[in-house]
Parts: structure tokens; C-alpha cells; sequence
């Protein structure tokens, strides 16, 4: 949370440079739709590719123990329109 920039390469140095304000930045070796559908770490499955993603903001999750789930006002994402950007580059880092 809180990005300003991201760089993002493979093993020879290829890859993306992320530059913004604020940004969520995460990447994982897993598809969007495995994550969306899996309800337990035990059930994500390896991919041959790198999701990258980049976002503005995130809503918590849930409360402080399972019998209060509800999301602390603090961290809750109002109704209304949100704007972001970012600039991507593409970078080769020198090994």
C-alpha cells in the first residue's frame, strides 16, 4: 500500500516499471480466476505466469474475530467515483 513505484522483472532483466501515487501494488505466480474461486490457500494452483496487479485502493476485509466480521468504518471504501493513474515502462535492469 502506499506505492510509488514497482519494478517487476524476470531472471534476465526484462520487465515493467510501474510509476504512480498511492498505488496497491502485488504480483503472485496465480490466475485471477484461481484466487477469485479458491476459498483456502490449500486450493491455489502454481501458474507458468506472473499476474501483476496495480490498484488505488482496497477495502479491509472483516473485523477482529469471527463472531464480528464486519469491516472497521476506518477502513471501508465510500460510494462514489474514484480516479487513479499510473505511467508503465518497460525496463532492462543490467546484471
Amino acid at each position: 500500500a502506499d506505492v510509488r513505484w514497482a519494478t517487476l522483472t524476470d531472471t534476465s532483466g526484462l520487465g515493467l516499471l510501474v510509476k504512480g501515487k498511492n498505488l496497491n501494488i502485488s504480483a503472485h505466480h496465480y490466475s485471477l480466476e484461481n484466487l477469485t474461486e479458491a476459498k483456502h490457500t490449500v486450493e491455489l494452483q502454481d501458474a507458468d505466469i506472473t499476474t501483476f496487479n496495480v490498484d488505488f485502493q482496497q477495502q479491509g476485509l472483516g473485523g477482529d474475530n469471527s463472531w464480528q466480521p464486519k469491516t472497521h468504518t476506518e477502513y471501508l471504501l465510500s460510494k462514489r467515483s474514484y480516479q487513479y493513474e499510473y505511467r508503465v515502462k518497460t525496463i532492462e535492469v543490467k546484471k
